[in-house]
């Protein structure tokens, strides 16, 4: 009779976990589970560096790339096409290998990684501005945190790192809050994103 109080005890305790890690594997707040990147009006911050790594390495070998754009969101004002048609070669197969507030770091992981898949570096545009020459390590902030296949960390380690976020800084409240209402709020910070990229 005991040991049925205490399990029921511990199961009363554990419930809000089980339930929040299910809404966290079924959310996909921070797109590194399985929600499709870059979907309108979601209003959690992309990782842009995850995003560009993850579609790179989904289409490197269909499209052989050997032409490349890096930096970071300052080098989107500047195309494929348009770096093709400077280099005058429009048989290039050109990758955008952006990323917000990209490093040093993370510039020289991208072309370690497109080097160590074999693959040529043809013809590269590298966008440098103050910022991306300050940081020459990771960063640990959800929305700048590389992917581990540039950073050497496990895939458990990664996902853990996101997990650990969801319950920081009160994330989970203000998610479920907006999954409730479907509002971005004030007390959201940085968090949230109030505008549609």
């Amino acid at each position: 009779n005991d040991t049925r109080k205490l399990v029921g005890w511990i199961g009363g305790i554990a419930a809000p976990l089980v339930l929040s890690l299910l809404a966290y594997a079924a959310a996909d707040p921070f797109c590194v589970l399985h929600r499709k990147l870059y979907a309108p009006g979601y209003p959690v911050p992309i990782n842009r560096d995850f995003a560009s790594t993850d579609l790179y390495l989904r289409q490197v070998a269909q499209h052989d790339y050997d032409s490349f754009i890096f930096g970071s969101s300052r080098s989107l004002g500047f195309r494929c096409d348009d770096w093709k048609a400077a280099m005058r070669r429009p048989d290039d197969r050109c990758f955008h290998f952006d990323a917000w507030k990209e490093s040093l770091f993370g510039l020289e992981a991208k072309v370690r990684l497109v080097d160590r898949l074999g693959h040529a570096l043809r013809d590269v545009l590298i966008v440098v501005d103050g910022s991306v020459l300050t940081e020459v390590v990771p960063s640990a902030e959800p929305v700048f945190r590389s992917h581990p296949r540039l950073t050497g960390q496990s895939w458990s380690g990664f996902e853990l790192d996101y997990l650990l976020d969801f319950y920081s800084n009160h994330f989970c409240i203000k998610y479920l809050d907006y999954a409730l209402f479907g509002r971005v709020r004030g007390y959201m910070g940085q968090a949230f994103n109030a505008r549609n990229f």
